[in-house]
């Protein structure tokens, strides 16, 4: 008997514990749907300029680099994604 109530002591301390040490939200530094830079790396390449607009005024970071290195201007797919995301000013 002795035994089972320490190990629920010790489950319950860790639950505490664990608890009251997460301060960071997860879900909260997760990047959304409308903020996702790859969202905005692939409307740019494909040309998609309203949805790149959309994406810019939602406060998608426009000089973001996927795991090449590859921004958004560099995926442009035409010259007014290009025009779009400089105005935006958005980094060569």
């Amino acid at each position: 008997m002795k035994r089972a109530i320490t190990s629920v002591a010790v489950v319950l301390t860790s639950v505490l514990v664990l608890s009251t040490c997460t301060s960071v939200n997860p879900k909260k530094d997760l990047p959304t749907p409308e903020r996702n830079p790859s969202s905005l790396m692939e409307a740019a390449s494909k040309g998609d300029a309203d949805t790149v607009q959309a994406l810019l005024a939602k406060g998608t970071d426009v000089n973001a680099k996927d795991n090449n290195g590859a921004t958004a201007l560099m995926l442009a797919k035409n010259k007014e994604i290009v025009r779009i995301l400089k105005e935006a000013r958005a980094k060569e």
